[in-house]
């Protein structure tokens, strides 16, 4: 990942850091300078890529992530001393905003940003089969706003409006409870909706059956 701040006297770019598979730590080149150096600005083990199988498990940490106007970088970071979730304002190369992830070995599961760039909305939590939350992050002001809390896969698509699409896993009320996953809306106040339900995950948690939905785009 690499751009320039909006006046063209610095770059900031990601490059690889050796610590852990497919992480980066991000860089500023000031080019005002006679003998411009790069200059660390998000350290350790920022996950910029990553190629998985598809499956319905939660990730490690979710993918970097590039505001749709360009202007924002969304990173989750997972230094030994705990994860956080970094965003960046590339044009201006000011301190990120940076959102600590309070539960031990919880991190950023997914996230997207709205179609105006204006906020993101992110994933976060489910270590050891716990429930997972969804945050919606104002960019302006900084501040962070619970939406949901459910058992949330890591995926993730958003309206323009920042109602998200996500799938959840769920159990059935029957008197010995079968797990299944369904596709569900979360609007901004936090109301949810099923749109897709009754697909049986088998013993191992893998689908037991041919048909299921994952939420890649939405227009």
């Amino acid at each position: 990942m690499i751009a320039a701040t909006h006046d063209s006297s610095a770059i900031v770019f990601s490059a690889s850091d050796g610590l852990a598979r497919d992480s980066a730590s991000v860089y500023t080149i000031d080019l005002s300078v006679p003998d411009p150096v790069a200059e660390p600005i998000i350290n350790r083990a920022a996950t910029v890529r990553r190629y998985v199988p598809l499956r319905y498990a939660l990730g490690d940490v979710a993918t970097a992530l590039r505001s749709p106007d360009g202007r924002y970088w969304a990173l989750g970071v997972n230094p030994p001393e705990g994860a956080e979730l970094a965003v960046l304002d590339v044009s201006v190369v000011e301190p990120p905003i940076r959102i600590p992830i309070s539960r031990a070995g919880d991190a950023v599961r997914a996230m997207g940003f709205t179609a105006d760039s204006a906020a993101l909305l992110y994933i976060t939590g489910g270590v050891a089969g716990r429930d997972t939350s969804l945050y919606r992050l104002d960019l302006k002001s900084g501040v962070e706003t619970l939406i949901a809390r459910g058992q949330y896969a890591a995926t993730m698509t958003v309206r323009a409006d920042g109602a998200v699409a996500l799938i959840q896993y769920k159990q059935t009320t029957e008197t010995s409870p079968k797990s299944y996953v369904d596709v569900i809306v979360v609007e901004p106040d936090g109301a949810q909706h099923d749109r897709l339900g009754g697909v049986i995950l088998d013993a191992q948690g893998f689908l037991d059956g041919f048909r299921v939905a994952v939420p890649l785009a939405w227009r």
